[in-house]
This record gives C-alpha cells, sequence and structure tokens, in this order.
C-alpha cells in the first residue's frame, strides 16, 4: 500500500480500510514525516507536503494553494498529535480485531523527548503502554547508512537494515520463536 509522498493519515486511512477487506494476520507501518498531511474532497485525494510550497507552475496552482493554507496554521505540535492519533488509532483498531502490529515512526525520537505539554504527553503514554511503537527508526544511525539516489532518501542498505531489525523485533514480540 505505499506511495510516494503518503501522510499518516494516509497510512492509517489505507491499512484501516484494506484490513477490514481482508484480515490480515501482521501489519506492518512506517509512519512518516508529521509535516505531511492528506486532503480528501469530492475529486479524491492528494498528499501533501512542504516540498509543494516550490513554484510548480499554473498547472499545479491548486494544489499549491491548499499547501499553502495549511502550513499557515501548521506547527510541528500539530503534526506530532495527529501522527500520535494515527499511530493509536491503526493499534487500536489492530488490537480490537487481533492483528499483530509493529509500526515504526521515522521520527521517533521526537517521541522521547520531554519538552512536549501535557496533553501531548499523555497521548505519548498511552501508545507506550500499547507497546505498540518499535524504538527504533529508518533513520537511526546504525539503520539509515546510505543514501538513495536522490540523495535525501535512505538507499538500499538503509532499508535492508531496517527489514532485519523489524524481523529481531519481531522475533522477539512472539515470544523467541525462531523461523529458518
Amino acid at each position: 500500500f505505499s506511495q510516494g509522498g503518503a501522510s499518516n493519515d494516509y497510512i492509517s486511512r489505507v491499512l484501516l480500510s484494506q484490513s477490514t477487506r481482508m484480515v490480515p494476520d501482521l501489519v506492518i507501518a512506517l509512519f512518516t514525516h508529521r509535516s505531511r498531511f492528506e486532503h480528501i474532497d469530492e475529486k479524491g485525494s492528494k498528499c501533501i507536503g512542504a516540498w509543494l510550497l516550490d513554484d510548480y507552475g499554473t498547472k499545479r496552482r491548486p494544489i499549491l494553494e491548499l499547501a499553502q493554507t495549511h502550513y499557515e496554521i501548521y506547527t510541528d505540535e500539530l503534526g506530532f498529535v495527529s501522527t500520535l492519533r494515527n499511530i493509536l488509532l491503526l493499534a487500536l483498531f489492530c488490537r480490537n480485531l487481533k492483528i499483530q502490529l509493529i509500526a515504526s515512526w521515522i521520527e521517533f525520537r521526537e517521541c522521547q523527548k520531554s519538552e512536549h505539554g501535557p496533553e501531548v504527553q499523555g497521548l505519548y503514554d498511552v501508545l507506550h503502554d500499547l507497546d505498540a511503537l518499535t524504538p527504533f527508526s529508518l533513520f537511526d544511525s546504525d539503520i539509515g547508512v546510505d543514501k538513495a539516489a536522490d540523495g535525501a532518501h535512505p538507499g538500499v542498505h538503509s532499508h535492508s537494515c531496517f527489514a532485519h531489525r523489524l524481523f529481531e523485533y519481531y522475533v522477539k514480540r512472539v515470544d523467541g520463536i525462531a523461523f529458518s
């Protein structure tokens, strides 16, 4: 269900809707940057990120205006709370349907900072109690070891390291059952 530039809103919405059509045994989700969002209207959905604030010409004017409007009121705190809500929604959904969940978040390290207010900390505490988030991220220095051709995204070796860590995490979660 991957899509380039997708938001955490998109990730949780698609995983929930698809998991009701065919209930999986396991969901692995990688949540992305908190500043991305999804705009839905009668024409469909659009993934919006700060990269759209660059001038894309008149052809993309409507989506540029959506991005400008969003980022006029956006704060990192709003993005943080929105991401926590999306992860919690998926975690509780999976728990309710007895689906195993392994969720990771690119900005996981931000969760551990104590500078967030009590409203945000309360959401994080619930998430922590659910044990719904891996204690590592694709951007950790021992995982994000190379860059893709664009020079910005994690490369092949980073994704391989991340897949291995996810597998190790999964094995520990199922009480150490080894897979051959």
